[in-house]
């Protein structure tokens, strides 16, 4: 590469970065939701969402679940708990609410 062209290269790098629609700072929430919406975007939790019935962003805890074999606790009364015989019987977590969770111990 010549000089002249490593320079046009390193000045329209440059100005893309000034641009007003480029973030530059990231605040720890950013780079938090940034690494969700990455976790949550995975196929194999899509898959996994689509298979059981389930939201994407559901997927990643069902495994951490299944993973450690512990009750899943949620106030999700939308989502996870109006179906949670269906998971049960398909994967073999348990589902149950934060107040039974509460109750147990």
């Amino acid at each position: 590469m010549k000089k002249h062209d490593l320079d046009q290269l390193q000045t329209a790098i440059w100005s893309i970065y000034r641009e007003p629609f480029v973030k530059t700072t990231f605040t720890p929430i950013d780079f938090e939701m940034m690494v969700l919406e990455e976790v949550r975007n995975r196929p194999e939790y899509c898959v996994l969402a689509t298979a059981l019935g389930i939201e994407p962003k559901d997927a990643p805890i069902v495994v951490l679940a299944y993973q450690y074999a512990i009750p899943l606790a949620t106030v999700d009364e939308r989502s996870l708990l109006s179906i949670k015989e269906k998971v049960n019987q398909l994967i073999g977590i348990e589902i149950i609410s934060a107040d039974e969770a509460l109750s147990i111990y």
